[in-house]
């Protein structure tokens, strides 16, 4: 069984979903709206998780291949507690105690033949950039702070805040949002001086946006451009109707680094995004889960399938190396039929 453990309807994950289902593959999809209703964990010699939801259940000794496409564990059912008039000792006791359950599943899910992991959703934006460096990959100056001084001294000098490990959603015009790329002069500032720390990035008036895919050591790679090219493109905004997208050929030494650099990380796939300007490629972003559906289609790279065949070898290599299943017992012997006279 190949398990996609997933956010709440990602496209991506459906896609590739479908794609293993249409070949005959046992496949099962994971979500974060899938709320587990029972739990139980084996700690014998290979551990193992039997996670039981409303509609399935799933035992990991049956799983031969993960994908980590985001997502999280629905405990709800024993969180609602917390919402109780209980005190805060026992509060935390409760959500410590169920931490450690989501981390032994997970723990688990991760010892399994795997595309991606749990850990490397939540990349540190700040780690990243040092590696990458580390690798001659030329990244724009930054800076993390809390004061508002900074941030306020960046206005009208070309820079742009990200944040710097999981964004968190916003809610813009009765819409969820989560910010990824914002230009500093429209960041709106309280007075106090300190802010929640922010990641404060040269921004680099490019002369194309390069948006790449890698898996399995391969890069996928477009340039993205705007009717007007003010600003970077996040990966929300890639499906407006005034984007051009195009195949690019990511120069060959840069591939090379790129490649060594994530997996230096531990990342078997990652979307990347590169500016480039006067011939130099400045990396802006990495993203683990990175959406891939949108280019895949602009430039026929038919990614889905791609995901879906390092899924499928995965599951191969380990049913090869599984030890097979002990052989049954014999079946007791039939009694011997009554004479006839």
């Amino acid at each position: 069984m190949i398990l996609i453990f997933c956010s709440e309807k990602n496209a991506d994950a459906e896609r590739v979903f479908n794609e293993l289902k249409n070949r005959g593959l046992n496949v099962i999809k994971l979500d974060s709206s899938d709320r587990l209703v029972d739990i139980q964990i084996n700690f014998d010699d290979a551990p193992t998780a039997i996670l039981t939801t409303k509609d399935f259940s799933i035992s990991t000794d049956e799983i031969s291949a993960v994908w980590f496409k985001g997502g999280e564990l629905n405990l709800d059912k024993w969180r609602h507690h917390l919402d109780e008039e209980i005190s805060e000792e026992h509060a935390y006791f409760l959500e410590s105690e169920i931490g450690g359950v989501e981390f032994s599943i997970l723990n688990i899910l991760s010892s399994i033949p795997r595309l991606g992991n749990e850990a490397g959703s939540r990349i540190n934006r700040l780690s990243t950039l040092q590696a990458a460096k580390a690798f001659d990959i030329k990244v724009p100056k930054t800076l993390i702070t809390t004061r508002t001084k900074d941030i306020i001294q960046s206005k009208n000098k070309s820079k742009i805040g990200k944040y710097i490990q999981d964004a968190f959603p916003i809610v813009v015009n009765g819409q969820t949002r989560v910010p990824s790329i914002t230009r500093v002069e429209d960041l709106k500032l309280s007075p106090c001086p300190s802010v929640f720390p922010i990641a404060i990035m040269d921004y680099i008036e490019q002369k194309r946006d390069v948006r790449a895919f890698f898996i399995d050591n391969e890069c996928y790679a477009v340039t993205i451009k705007t009717a007007k090219q003010s600003k970077p493109i996040s990966s929300k905004e890639i499906k407006g109707e005034d984007i051009l997208i195009e195949q690019y050929d990511l120069p060959s030494e840069l591939k090379m680094k790129t490649t060594a650099f994530l997996n230096s990380l531990n990342l078997e796939t990652a979307s990347v995004d590169f500016v480039e300007k006067d011939g130099v490629f400045y990396l802006i972003d990495v993203n683990p889960i990175g959406e891939f559906s949108t280019i895949s289609d602009a430039v026929n790279f038919n990614i889905p399938n791609k995901v879906a065949n390092y899924l499928c070898r995965l599951s191969a290599m380990h049913m090869e190396t599984s030890p097979p299943s002990p052989p049954s017992p014999p079946s007791p012997p039939s009694p011997p039929s009554p004479s006839v006279h």
